[in-house]
């Protein structure tokens, strides 16, 4: 049994699993909504939300030590990366007893694409992952898998342009003005023949959508239902408009269970529905694989083995 811990941007989330025969297996997944992105003008993570996120992730190891993990992961991606006092917030996670890392954008690219791999009947991809603080898009050529990193997030772009809510018009036209920026930069980093392959997306942006999408929303246990969801992005382009329009009390409602993005949504539904236009593409397909998965995938084979001779 192994743990996982991925300290984001936005949530920071837990995956408890069994590793058997090369497959993994949740045991529990969690969230919380902790907003490391939202740092201040001196690049400084928050303090209140160090100690939020501190407590949180204590509560965590407790949750995976009780659930018999023998050893407990965590890395730590864009706030942190980028934050001049990361390094302080990573040495109290490694204090805890947690071997905790920060990851570059560009290991962040190439183990989000592994994880998106599992589950998905398709060896060939182009994986978009949106995250509060970076999006990363990731594919396989001859060369293997080539990844990039762009500080294009939910979060990130929520603080620099939406502050009316609901939006205000001019918010949104220097919003979308960014990311055509944005797109007409990523398509000078991505190879053209690989555009014809499919668009796979993960995170939680991507994951929120595909649930109102699938109307499961409301339900319990959608990890188990967001699995190779296939969203028109004629029906994201209306549930975008209708996003953009409403206040946040009326996107909590749409949400649903992801109610606590309801802040962050409107930027993040414009950079999907931007990247997913400008590719070329009229589907997106989301699946559930992500981070923590391709994580474990890389990170803990000698897990696999000893796990599998304990009996666990």
């Amino acid at each position: 049994m192994i743990s996982v811990i991925d300290i984001g941007s936005n949530s920071i989330r837990l995956l408890v699993a069994k590793i058997k025969d090369g497959d993994i297996k949740t045991v529990y997944s969690d969230r919380f909504v902790a907003k490391l992105g939202q740092s201040n003008s001196a690049n400084l993570l928050d303090e209140k939300k160090i100690l939020n996120s501190l407590q949180g992730i204590e509560k965590y190891k407790e949750k995976s030590l009780k659930l018999g993990a023998k050893k407990i992961y965590a890395f730590a991606t864009s706030a942190v990366r980028e934050a001049s006092n990361g390094d302080i917030f990573i040495a109290e996670v490694n204090k805890m007893g947690i071997e905790c890392s920060i990851i570059s954008g560009e290991k962040e690219a190439e183990l989000s694409f592994k994880g998106a791999a599992i589950g998905l009947n398709i060896e060939k991809f182009i994986m978009l992952d949106l995250g509060g603080g970076s999006l990363e898009l990731c594919y396989k050529n001859k060369e293997g898998i080539k990844g990039n990193s762009y500080k294009i997030g939910a979060v990130r772009y929520t603080n620099q342009f939406i502050k009316s809510d609901p939006p205000q018009q001019r918010e949104l036209k220097l919003l979308k003005a960014k990311l055509k920026q944005d797109l007409d930069y990523i398509k000078t980093k991505t190879d053209i023949e690989v555009r014809n392959l499919p668009l796979v997306a993960v995170g939680g942006t991507a994951f929120s959508l595909a649930a109102i999408f699938k109307g499961v929303q409301h339900q319990a246990h959608q990890e188990e239902k967001i699995v190779n969801i296939k969203m028109p992005i004629s029906w994201l382009k209306e549930l975008t408009t209708k996003l953009e329009n409403v206040n946040i009390l009326e996107r909590q409602k749409i949400l649903g269970a992801h109610k606590d993005r309801a802040e962050i949504i409107v930027a993040g539904a414009n950079i999907l529905l931007t990247i997913t236009q400008g590719l070329g593409y009229n589907v997106l397909l989301v699946t559930n694989g992500d981070l923590r998965q391709g994580f474990i995938k890389e990170n803990c084979r000698g897990v696999e083995q000893s796990g599998s001779s304990s009996g666990s």
